[in-house]
């Protein structure tokens, strides 16, 4: 009986081999990526068009905006060094093309983030930058701002809260007589589904270039926002519902977007995406 189930064995391993020495090839697989989404307010008659550009390494090169009804285009090109995002310059119609943003790292991460503007066509200036403070897990926990222009008012800092891998918690402290008080705290509630938006433009780029919007740190795509503002009753609260193609990539995000006095509405509008994909 041992020979008999022995020699079944070695009868189905040469059985597959001979199959392994003429294999069907399989198909190609298509490979899409986001070429970019088209954003359409509620509120507003008009749709506004992003597409987006990539270097051969797949980080993003060039973003392209505009609207339905306006005839000028707003351009962003993203300089890298070392494969990390160095520069934002941005380009407003027939405009000249200008430095809005430069990234500065430290040990691999991003460390700080220069703001610029223009007083001239020519001369460019930082007005603000926000400085990074990572936890020993290497994740962000907090992010200090500050501003060249009224900074006893406009400088203030941001204290993350995570769960997991997703922040959960941004608290906002402004500056109020030399001490920072805390102006507003955002709760963040998040879904089973990954972060696909975020997380679909290499180095961190959705982040990078609004970087106050913590919630494309997380690994999660987010459901709900609900901001607060210390000592009243005025909140905001922004809940995100998705959909999927068949391929199980992000097709829609639909932002319902709502201010509140205590428990009564104030304004309620959507925003709403349509992502778009292209085959490589």
């Amino acid at each position: 009986m041992k020979k008999i189930m022995l020699s079944l064995t070695a009868l189905a391993m040469l059985a597959a081999c001979s199959d392994n020495d003429n294999p069907t090839p399989e198909p190609p697989q298509d490979v899409w990526y986001l070429s970019g989404y088209d954003s359409k307010f509620s509120d507003e008659q008009d749709t506004s068009f992003i597409r987006i550009f990539y270097n051969a390494d797949s980080t993003v090169k060039e973003v392209k905006d505009w609207y339905k009804n306006d005839m000028d285009t707003f351009y962003s090109y993203m300089t890298y060094q070392g494969g990390k995002l160095s520069e934002i310059n941005e380009k407003d119609g027939g405009d000249p093309v200008e430095l809005r943003n430069s990234y500065d790292y430290k040990n691999g991460v991003l460390s700080k983030v220069k703001n610029w503007s223009y007083n001239t066509p020519t001369s460019a200036e930082i007005h603000s930058y926000d400085t990074l403070y990572y936890n020993a897990a290497g994740k962000v926990i907090e992010m200090h701002s500050i501003y060249n222009i009224q900074p006893e008012y406009n400088n203030k800092k941001y204290i993350l809260t995570w769960t997991g891998g997703n922040v959960t918690k941004v608290e906002m402290y402004r500056i109020s007589n030399g001490n920072f008080i805390l102006d507003e705290t955002e709760v963040y509630t998040y879904g089973d589904r990954p972060n696909y938006f975020s997380n679909s433009l290499k180095d961190e780029y959705v982040w990078k270039s609004d970087n106050i919007s913590f919630e494309h740190l997380s690994a999660n795509n987010v459901t709900k926002v609900e901001m607060t503002e210390a000592g009243t009753t005025f909140r905001k609260v922004r809940t995100v519902t998705y959909t999927y193609n068949e391929r199980n990539a992000l097709a829609t995000m639909s932002n319902l977007m709502e201010s509140f006095s205590g428990t009564t509405l104030n304004s309620s509008y959507t925003a709403g995406l349509v992502f778009k994909y292209a085959k490589k």
